[in-house]
Formats: C-alpha cells, sequence, structure tokens
C-alpha cells in the first residue's frame, strides 16, 4: 500500500527526532492516531522511520491502540508521546510535541463524516 493512502486516514501525527548516534541508526519516532472508516474504530501507531521502510503501510506491530473510544485513542497516543518525549530528553534531545487534542481528531471527523469543514 502507498504511504499516500496509508496517510489519508491519519489525522494526527507527531515527530520524535533521535539522537544522531543511535546505536540503532534510527532519524524518527512517528506516533499517529486513525480513523477507520470502514467499522467507526480509531487506531494509534508508533513506528520508527515509518518512511524508510520498503513498504510505508504500518504493520500490525506498530498499534498501540485500536478501539471505538476517542477518548481512549487520545490517551494512548498522548502516553506513547509521552513516555518518547522523556527518553528522548533523557538522550539531550528536546523534541518539543504538542500533545494530541480532541479537536485534531474532531475537525478532520466532521469533515469526513459531514462532508465539509469545520467553522
Amino acid at each position: 500500500m502507498p504511504e499516500s493512502s496509508v496517510r489519508t486516514n491519519w489525522y494526527a501525527t507527531r515527530t520524535i527526532p533521535m539522537p544522531a548516534d543511535d546505536e540503532r541508526a534510527i532519524d524518527s519516532i512517528l506516533i499517529w492516531i486513525e480513523h477507520r472508516p470502514a467499522d467507526g474504530s480509531w487506531a494509534v501507531g508508533r513506528a520508527s522511520d515509518l518512511t524508510q521502510r520498503d513498504f510505508a503501510s504500518p504493520r500490525e506491530s506498530d498499534y498501540v491502540f485500536s478501539g471505538f473510544e476517542i477518548d481512549d485513542a487520545l490517551d494512548a497516543a498522548n502516553g506513547a508521546l509521552e513516555d518518547d518525549l522523556v527518553a528522548s530528553e533523557q538522550d539531550g534531545i528536546s523534541a518539543g510535541a504538542q500533545p494530541f487534542l480532541r479537536r485534531d481528531l474532531e475537525d478532520p471527523l466532521n469533515e469526513w463524516f459531514w462532508g465539509r469543514r469545520p467553522g
């Protein structure tokens, strides 16, 4: 699956840079929240260097949450984000990624559901 079709379902993303001397040669970690229109569920993923893979589609093991409650998705995404931000700070990197907010998800959801932009 091409990256562009994967990203169409992504509502919010945060990227955390990794140190230049990372022993695993990871440049960044991506955390995302996606909506799955087929069943109305939410999923949260976390992957390192997703765009550098041969196939950009997330693997099942990249997902840290799947469920139907928007608040549970936000909690899972912010928990993963906080864990990675703390680890980055311990490595001397200040990523400055902002927490995921409900409006990050509601505006695109309303656009998808109602077919119009908010406001």
